[in-house]
């Protein structure tokens, strides 16, 4: 599913089991985005960040910062699959006072 945020489009993905298969019908729906907006796409950090964080990385995408979270205060990385020749967000936490 994707989302529309005030400034980008994430990606939302829940799956079970990751598979061969799985990625390479996520790359062939990454890549339909990619053309039809015409802008990076990004995914949020959750779950079990071991698995996720490499799913997205052997799909493309690369870490570009983190958020906090509304509900538990606990920061969360955010990934990116850039366009190449297009600008991508950078997610910094802000400096502690």
């Amino acid at each position: 599913m994707y989302e529309r945020g005030p400034e980008c489009v994430f990606v939302h993905v829940d799956v079970t089991q990751w598979t061969k298969k799985v990625r390479k019908k996520f790359l062939q729906d990454i890549s339909v985005a990619h053309s039809l907006l015409g802008e990076p796409v990004y995914a949020q950090g959750h779950g079990d960040l071991g698995k996720q964080a490499k799913f997205l990385r052997l799909s493309g995408f690369i870490p570009c910062g983190t958020v906090i979270d509304d509900e538990s205060g606990a920061p969360v990385p955010m990934y990116v699959r850039p366009v190449v020749g297009l600008p991508h967000l950078i997610w910094q936490l802000p400096a502690a006072q």
